[in-house]
Order: structure tokens, then C-alpha cells, then sequence
């Protein structure tokens, strides 16, 4: 499934067009001996056309200009590129602007100034889209490629300095360009970006990324949310240490940021420590988050072979099964109501404010869903609700979600209502069921529910490296995160992980859903890096399940206002949803069901 973009111009229908969008670029740099000329390009998504361009800029800037027919790779399209005469950086901003661009849209660098910088790409004919803000010593750079794109050939000089995943991409921190020679040629995109953090500034580096929203969440008032984010992190157009450093202030001690990476949809920001990073993900834009980067290289696992021929053989081999429909038909929409009005606190007697991890309302969350898990058998520490296979095995299949929350900025309030309620009641119901039917199963199981993945995913990446350390044997893992909220006018949908997770694991999931959920719409959705990111990371197959073939439209999404009782949450498909991660975890697990046991007299 391929990425759409959607171009809407005064007067004119709008125009949508396959693949992902870039800035628009705005470089000075010396050309032909000492002279500074502006170089514009990135701006054919954006309607702009090089020759008009080309002579209103002449008139603006009182200069010469031309213009310039490049092609970026061998076989791709060629586009063209604007040249201004001297130095007209804020001329050329100032016109985009006038077009109708965004700001966020338009990305900036001086290369005449002392030291500074220019981003290259993994191969040396690509142009990419990231800005270096700060001009010093660097002292390493980060290779950043999509995450769909690493592969167990990857050169060791990459595979031994893996940080992990952000928003779909990859990061590897290096000290020579020259290893991204040795990338596959099927490797056609990515970016390299000088770091910089000085001694005497901040040292942790932490990735902010925004999420993939629908059109429909770009409000002028969200824009002026993330204009004014970046404002604070960004008080002059380049920064230096340790002069234009925001600061954040907790418990009357301040903290310095500053910006030292950034494109339309992410960026790097160097904070003093990992505490910081956490005050800093209180700061952000309601639709973005907050990834610190860790100090040390994490493991690069790509998930084996063997692994992924284990879930292939499920695909195989699958069919409907009574047996399977008697038992997932049984998940009660009753008991999921009264679950999430409890943990949302809209029923008045949980007294949960929050289950924001750093708020003590996700204490009473943890400890009623300890209970809860208890009553359904199988518990053990962590809110992990475990099985032991009834026969010798060392296989495991875990599903999961999390249970912590986010609200609006500067309000107590994160009900989580459908991120992740939904998801959390889900794990609670199969629970429940499992205990209703005396099931057992034929390799090991197990039910989680994570707390700080709106923290950066810190529950999973520690249970995760936990169980890869153990050598656990997981065949399959799949992640519940926002099952509930359903657009307007729009079928019941089920959105699978297109970039991170295992094709395999998606596909037995889509499969699955054709069968015992039939009513919902199944396709790809761009939303990414929930907890199931943390597994795939370590070599587990793994997938994501959401509530929409489509980026996230919650107009509740990391709100205050993310309740149950409200237009668009629809517990029907929440349940449907549940029904196909039960019914994965049925095939892929294999059980029995006690001689006797009538299902429908169960219901």
C-alpha cells in the first residue's frame, strides 16, 4: 500500500498524489568562486512552477535568477531547481509563504557561514530533506533510513551501531559516511546528519515525530500549536551552544533544549539528560511524541528466516474453525463497557484522573488490572497474564496493549478512553473468556498490558530485551493500540502495520479477519511505533492492530476528552477487533477445550 498526499489550492480541486511529501529546500551556498546564490528546490509537489518562481523572484530580490533541470537518481524523474543571486533566504520564505506554503513546509540552511554544514543523502546523487540547524563540531553522525529498508545484509559497520526505530525509520549513529557505500542497492533513500553535542550543552539526545493524522486533525489552531513548539525550541534560525537554548523548567531547576535536527514531521532535540527527554514529551504538540535516543548501540535483530516460516505455516494451514467462532463469539460488549467506563473514570467510581505513567492514577489502573487478571487466572508480576503450555513447549504467542495514557497539555485529565482502552479491555476480555471456557493451551501464552509506551514505548522495550535475553521463543506477537474510534459515514475498519512489524504476521492477522469478522474493512495504515515495535526490534515477528485503514482521525487523540460516552466510539468495533486478535491467538497457539463444556450454555 503506498503512500498519498493531498495538495488543496484556492479555486482549485485538490490534488492527491502517490508518495510521501518533502519540504520545500532553501539553500545559500558559493557557487562560481566567493559568490552566495539561494537555491530553491522540493517545490513541483507544491504547484509551484520553476519559471514563474524564477521571475517573481527576480522582481522581489532585484537580482538575476534562473533555472535548472536536474535528476536525482538514475531512472527517476527529473525536476528543477531555482537559483537567486546573493543571499536571499528571507525573500524566498517570504514569497513561499505568500503562496499559500506552510511554514512547517520550508527548511533552511546557510553553508556560507563558518563550520556549517549540509545534509547529504545515502548515496551521493540523492538530494534528501533534513536540516542541520546548528553549526559546530559534530561528533557523530546519524544515519537515518527508512526501517523498512534494514536488512540482515546490512554492513557491520551499520548493524553494530543500531539505535533503534523512530517513526518508521531506523537510526544508526556512525562516524564515516563512507559505510553508507556499502548499503544494497535496493536501499534508494535516507539521510545523514551530522550530530552535534558539545560538552558544555545538552547531552541526550531524544526524536520528536509526529503521528500520522488525517487532514481532518490539521486545525489552524493544531498549526499554531506546532509553530509555536518549535518557536520555543527555535528562538533564532540557527542555534549555537550554549546561546538560544530554550529552557524548561520542573520543579524550579531548568533544563536547556535545543534543535539540532528537523524536518516537516520529526526532528532530533538535545537535552542534559533522560529526565529531561521525559519533561520535554510534556511539552510537546498534542499529535507528537518523544523518543530519547539511548546512549549505546541496542541489538540489531532482524527477524529470522525460521521465524517468520513458523507463521507461514499457520497461514497454510488455516481454516475456519466452529470451535474457534463459539469462543471468540463469546467476548462480551456489556463487560467491555463497564471495563473501559472504569478505567476512564466515567462511571465515577475509579477515581483515575489519569494513567499517565508519571501520575498516580496509573497505580489504581495497574492495581485494578492486576485484580482483574487475577480473577481470570494465570497472573503473574508486571500485568502479565501467563499460560503454560498443557504439553512440552517452548513456544509463546503474546498479545497485548497498554494501559497508560495522555492527555491535553497542561490539564491532569487522560481518561485514554480508545488510546488505549480500547485495546487494554480487549487483553481483559480474552482474559475473561479464557477462564469462561476452561480453555488450555498447546504452547505457551501470554496477555500484557504495558505501562509508559506514551513515554517511548519504556514498558515493551524492557520486557521486550527481557525475553530476548531469557531466549524466549515467541512465535508471533501482536499488539491492540486505538481499536474503537470510527470516522463518520465510514465501514467498521481494521488497519494493519504497513512498515513496522512482519508482512507475515499482518497477513495471517487480515486473513483471520475475513473469516471471524467479516464485517470489518481491512487495509494498511501509515500509524506506527506502538509496542509492538519494541518485540520487532528484537528479532520477534510481531504487528499492530488499529481501529482505521488510514492515518489516525481521533479528533480525542492524546486528549482530555477521550472518553467512551461520545460521538464516533463504537464498542462494536472494538469488539470485532478483539474477536480477530483472539482468534489469531487461538490458531497460532493451538488449545482444547474441556470435555463437557457447552459454549452456548456458557452464553
Amino acid at each position: 500500500m503506498q503512500n498519498w498526499y493531498e495538495i488543496r489550492t484556492e479555486g482549485q480541486e485538490p490534488l492527491v498524489r502517490k508518495g510521501q511529501l518533502k519540504p520545500i529546500s532553501v539553500i545559500v551556498k558559493t557557487r562560481q568562486g566567493r559568490r552566495a546564490n539561494t537555491l530553491i528546490s522540493g517545490f513541483g509537489p507544491f504547484l509551484l512552477e520553476a519559471e514563474v518562481m524564477a521571475e517573481e523572484l527576480r522582481r522581489i530580490c532585484a537580482g538575476s535568477t534562473g533555472v535548472a533541470t536536474v535528476s536525482p537518481l538514475p531512472g527517476k524523474p527529473t525536476r528543477s531547481e531555482v537559483l537567486v543571486q546573493g543571499k536571499q533566504t528571507k525573500a524566498v520564505v517570504d514569497f513561499l509563504l505568500s503562496k499559500g506554503v506552510p511554514k512547517k513546509w520550508i527548511e533552511t540552511a546557510d553553508l556560507t557561514l563558518k563550520n556549517s554544514t549540509h545534509y547529504v543523502a545515502t548515496h551521493p546523487s540523492q538530494t534528501t530533506t533534513g536540516m542541520i540547524l546548528n553549526p559546530a563540531t559534530p561528533v557523530a553522525l546519524l544515519a537515518i533510513l527508512r526501517a523498512s529498508d534494514v536488512r540482515p545484509n546490512f554492513p557491520p559497520c551499520l548493524a553494530n551501531n543500531f539505535y533503534g526505530i523512530f517513526g518508521q525509520q531506523s537510526v544508526f549513529k556512525i562516524s564515516d559516511s563512507a559505510c553508507l557505500e556499502l548499503l544494497p542497492n535496493s536501499v534508494d533513500e535516507g539521510s545523514v546528519v551530522p550530530l552535534y553535542l558539545p560538552e558544555d550543552g545538552p547531552q541526550q539526545p531524544v526524536w520528536i515525530q509526529e503521528s500520522s493524522i488525517d487532514n481532518s486533525l490539521r486545525t489552524p489552531e493544531y498549526e499554531v500549536e506546532v509553530a509555536n513548539f518549535v518557536d520555543w525550541l527555535l528562538p533564532e534560525e540557527h542555534i549555537t551552544y550554549p546561546d538560544g537554548q530554550a529552557i524548561m523548567f520542573e520543579g524550579g531547576k531548568p533544563a536547556p533544549a535545543s534543535l539540532v535536527y528537523r524536518t516537516a514531521n520529526s526532528g532530533v532535540v538535545a537535552v542534559p539528560d533522560q529526565g529531561a527527554a521525559y519533561i520535554l514529551s510534556t511539552r510537546l504538540p498534542r499529535f507528537w511524541k518523544a523518543l530519547p535516543i539511548p546512549a549505546l548501540p541496542v541489538s540489531y535483530l532482524p527477524v529470522p528466516d525460521t521465524a517468520t516460516e513458523r507463521v507461514r505455516d499457520i497461514l497454510v494451514s488455516l481454516r475456519f474453525d466452529a470451535l474457534v467462532a463459539g469462543i471468540v463469539n463469546g467476548i462480551s460488549m456489556d463487560q467491555m463497557h463497564r471495563d473501559i467506563r472504569y478505567l476512564t473514570n466515567e462511571d465515577g467510581t475509579s477515581d483515575i484522573a489519569s494513567r499517565h505513567s508519571f501520575h498516580h492514577g496509573s497505580r489504581i489502573a495497574a492495581e485494578w488490572l492486576k485484580t482483574q487478571f487475577e480473577d481470570a487466572e494465570g497472573f503473574a508480576p508486571n500485568i502479565i497474564c501467563r499460560y503454560d503450555a498443557k504439553m512440552e513447549s517452548s513456544d509463546t504467542v503474546l498479545i497485548s496493549g497498554h494501559y497508560d495514557s495522555r492527555g491535553s497539555f497542561g490539564l491532569e485529565r487522560a481518561p485514554g478512553g480508545n488510546d488505549d482502552g480500547s485495546g487494554t479491555i480487549s487483553i481483559l476480555n480474552i482474559a475473561r473468556r479464557i477462564k469462561q471456557t476452561g480453555i488450555t493451551f498447546r504452547t505457551n501464552v501470554e496477555l500484557v498490558v504495558f505501562a509508559g509506551e506514551e513515554q517511548g514505548l519504556l514498558g515493551s522495550k524492557a520486557y521486550a530485551k527481557e525475553l530476548r535475553e531469557r531466549g524466549a521463543n515467541l512465535t508471533l506477537m501482536i499488539q491492540a493500540d486505538m481499536l474503537a474510534y470510527h470516522v463518520p459515514d465510514e465501514p467498521p475498519q481494521l488497519g494493519l502495520a504497513q512498515f513496522i512489524g512482519t508482512p507475515e504476521v499482518t497477513q495471517l492477522v487480515a486473513n483471520i479477519s475475513a473469516i471471524y469478522s467479516p464485517e470489518l474493512t481491512v487495509g494498511f495504515t501509515v500509524v506506527c511505533c506502538s509496542d509492538h515495535q519494541s518485540f520487532h526490534e528484537q528479532g520477534y515477528p510481531a504487528t499492530h492492530l488499529f481501529e482505521r485503514a488510514g492515518p489516525i482521525a481521533d479528533p480525542m487523540y492524546h486528549n482530555s476528552g477521550d472518553l467512551s460516552d461520545r460521538p464516533g466510539y463504537d464498542l462494536n468495533q472494538v469488539r470485532s477487533i478483539c474477536k480477530v486478535l483472539f482468534a489469531t491467538l487461538l490458531h497460532a497457539a493451538g488449545f482444547d477445550l474441556p470435555e463437557g463444556v457447552n459454549l452456548e450454555e456458557l452464553d
